[in-house]
């Protein structure tokens, strides 16, 4: 996501309180430049790890970056020894955007600054803030920005792309809180939205890593509420026919469900999983008839769950250190119709290859109705996610997982699925361009042509001109 503003300025602009914790732990100096990092300093192999461990690309310099200043410095360098930039905040790109070979990587997890207004309606963030953080942040104090549900992920890659969860559906997706941000391009420019428009749009949902660094976002909140309802509902289908059935029927169920409920279709090898959450009551009308509905397939639960919301997100942040894996987008769907002619291939492949999952999420409600964007799925009201995950070391697991993924992709793309999410990027995607961005990718290339020419911001699925 993405002027020359002097740190006062920057405040005075931005209305902020709680100033002291937005300012740079160095000198005014230091913060100009970034702390450097080469291979074999003290450091340097440990900013390397990505989350996921299968990356094992190494870069030739880490520019350790803790102001606007200090962005714009390495960008510059990179520049002028024409090195590619990559734009690290939490480094959860599952194929590795925010890593690169031989080049810059900018690591922003030390701009992790939080400040809320006055008033509670804007919250200014730095992008190297993790996504707990932010949680710990606001919600003490009565407000909430709708994101995902990851704690770790960064919220400069989670926003850019999108940013969907558990709150998307009532208020819509985190980029569409992104009120105004600070980018530095990639001719190192600082440069804010307010100025320029276009970058806003560009940065709801345009990516990371095509043509500027975000240094500072402003997001508009939300009044956070009280609590979480949630409950979880289990089969153990006995038949692949079986564990189909319930997926076509969960998509009946989750298309009647208003705004503020959100719910989830997990599918492993030996089991199907319903979570469904909301802000309101387990026990309000539409909460039940969908429970209701879920126990006359054979569903069962342990029982609903209403806490408060500082308590309930944590249950879902997921696992907090690098991990082995592989996930990728399943697509955009209307309804199971879209997904049909895949659906038995995903099932056999997810029912024979344990570690193998299929998920679907509900989105739709407020983000139909969200502003203007690069972000370009609207009017879906379902996104699915595969993902695959093993241990360590299992090589041949590692293999046979990775040969049943791929044919879980292959499925998909049979079924004529050609729309996906950008935060669950794949490289086997051919035509990742239209896949992400849709018609958009022109008005990005326009973009890119005129704050980074040079193409210096960059990676395997960046924005080109």
């Amino acid at each position: 996501m993405k002027l020359n503003y002097s740190r006062r300025s920057f405040f005075q602009k931005s209305g902020a309180v709680g100033i002291g914790s937005f300012l740079s732990p160095y000198t005014n100096a230091q913060a100009d430049e970034p702390l450097w990092l080469r291979p074999g300093e003290n450091g340097f192999s440990s900013a390397c790890v990505p989350f996921n461990t299968e990356i094992r690309t190494k870069p030739g310099l880490i520019a350790r970056c803790h102001s606007p200043a200090s962005v714009a410095s390495a960008v510059k360098y990179a520049g002028e020894n024409r090195l590619p930039v990559a734009v690290r905040s939490g480094g959860h790109s599952f194929v590795g955007h925010s890593i690169n070979a031989d080049g810059v990587v900018l690591d922003l997890s030390g701009m992790n600054q939080q400040i809320l207004s006055s008033t509670g309606e804007i919250y200014t963030a730095g992008p190297g803030v993790k996504l707990k953080n932010a949680y710990d942040f606001l919600l003490p104090q009565g407000h909430l920005l709708p994101a995902g549900s990851c704690g770790g992920v960064g919220l400069g890659g989670l926003t850019l792309g999108g940013g969907y969860g558990l709150f998307a559906r009532q208020y819509g997706l985190t980029c569409d809180h992104l009120e105004g941000l600070t980018v530095v391009t990639g001719k190192g420019e600082v440069v804010d939205s307010r100025d320029d428009p276009e970058l806003l749009w560009a940065c709801r949902g345009g990516g990371n890593g095509n043509f500027g660094v975000a240094v500072s976002m402003r997001f508009r909140t939300q009044v956070a509420p009280q609590g979480l309802g949630a409950v979880r509902y289990t089969a153990s289908p006995s038949s692949e026919s079986e564990m189909l059935n319930l997926m076509k029927e969960w998509f009946s169920i989750a298309a009647e469900l208003p705004d503020p409920i959100f719910s989830a279709l997990v599918m492993n090898h030996k089991q199907v999983s319903v979570l469904m959450t909301s802000p309101h009551s387990p026990g309000g009308p539409a909460f039940s008839r969908a429970s209701e509905a879920l126990r006359s397939l054979g569903m069962r639960t342990k029982g609903a769950s209403h806490v408060a919301l500082a308590k309930a997100l944590p249950r879902y942040y997921g696992r907090p250190n690098p991990l082995p894996f592989r996930n990728f987008s399943g697509g955009y769907y209307r309804g199971f119709d879209d997904i049909a002619p895949a659906g038995a291939g995903i099932i056999h492949e997810i029912r024979s290859t344990p570690g193998s999952i299929f998920q679907v999420n509900t989105l739709g409600g407020a983000i139909t109705r969200g502003p203007d964007s690069a972000y370009p799925h609207r009017e879906f009201p379902f996104l699915g996610e595969a993902q695959t995950y093993w241990k360590p070391g299992e090589y041949a697991q590692r293999e046979a997982l990775l040969e049943s993924s791929e044919r879980v992709r292959l499925a998909i793309a049979g079924a004529g699925i050609t729309r996906h999410y950008r935060n669950y990027p794949t490289l086997k995607f051919e035509n990742w361009r239209s896949d992400y961005y849709g018609e958009g990718y022109r008005r990005l290339q326009q973009i890119k042509a005129r704050i980074d020419p040079d193409n210096v911001i960059r990676h395997r699925q960046s924005v080109t001109v």
